[in-house]
């Protein structure tokens, strides 16, 4: 298998475990910001300045927090709608999202579970996945949050046996008449994890994730992960105690991801939307495609 014109020598029991479970095992897909980046979407700390989070005189580690939701909302939602909404604006699905709706497809046939899991909030993974398959969102669990918005009452709670009600955001939103929740009159705030709340099942069906790389996954393939965020590489660490295979993918040349898959797995180096559509058809072909 190459990719980016560099040929990967992967140790054969390895590559047979790995290939072994993508055709009959249970196989989590993590993804990143790496991935979005290839759509035109800013990674969060892009080093030219255009990351989403970059801000110049302040720091949004400290504003985009739980309490400036109730504190000032009114900058909270200009601050998204200008700098998130704006960063998605446009963007489509590339080959990496299609490669990764492809492998969902190909194992609503073969035996084993699907999941993926995104960081990112752009909703390109459903959008191409419904492509292949109307069912996609269901194996798709978007853990930050996604494009949507939800009441800062958090009303549903009581009114909707703890099933959380999501709203799309209106295109041209005006704050606050477009951003008041129907149901109660409260606030809206955008359905995104914010730096000092914690993953609940509830909002991001966390425990169903968890519960799937501690007890279930057989392969785990992160993709465009920079494990800043721990998210993935602790799900990796899980499927890799278990005796599971790890595949990362990953231009960079440093991360404890890359250490781990070099140790435990395969690291291939490059960009999800060149190497995806690659490892996706050499994992579901028989016999194995080598090129």
């Amino acid at each position: 298998m190459t990719t980016t014109g560099t040929h990967h020598s992967i140790p054969s029991p390895r590559w047979v475990q790995a290939y072994r479970s993508a055709l009959e095992g249970n196989v989590l897909v993590v993804t990143g910001a790496g991935v979005s980046a290839e759509s035109g979407i800013p990674t969060f700390r892009s080093v030219d300045g255009t990351g989403i989070y970059e801000s110049g005189d302040w720091n949004p580690i400290e504003f985009l927090r739980s309490d400036t939701v109730f504190n000032d909302p009114e900058r909270l939602w200009k601050y998204y709608l200008e700098r998130f909404r704006g960063a998605m604006k446009g963007a489509k699905p590339n080959p990496g999202h299609y490669a990764l709706a492809e492998f969902d497809y190909f194992k609503r046939e073969a035996p084993g579970e699907f999941m993926l899991v995104t960081q990112n909030i752009d909703g390109l993974h459903i959008e191409a996945g419904k492509e292949m398959a109307e069912d996609a969102a269901d194996r798709i669990f978007e853990l930050h949050g996604n494009k949507q918005m939800r009441c800062s009452d958090e009303c549903w709670l009581r009114n909707n046996n703890g099933v959380a009600k999501l709203y799309d955001i209106p295109e041209n939103a005006q704050f606050p008449e477009d951003l008041t929740c129907p149901d109660c009159g409260s606030l809206m705030r955008p359905h995104v994890l914010l730096f000092d709340e914690r993953y609940t099942e509830e909002l991001y069906q966390s425990e169903t994730v968890q519960d799937f790389a501690t007890d279930k996954a057989d392969l785990i393939i992160t993709v465009g992960c920079s494990a800043v965020v721990p998210v993935a590489q602790i799900l990796a660490n899980f499927v890799v105690g278990r005796g599971g295979t790890i595949i990362d993918i990953n231009p960079a040349d440093e991360s404890p991801l890359i250490d781990l898959a070099q140790e435990s797995g395969l690291r291939l180096k490059g960009t999800s939307g060149t190497v995806l559509p690659q490892l996706v058809e050499f994992l579901t072909t028989w016999p194995p495609k080598h090129t």
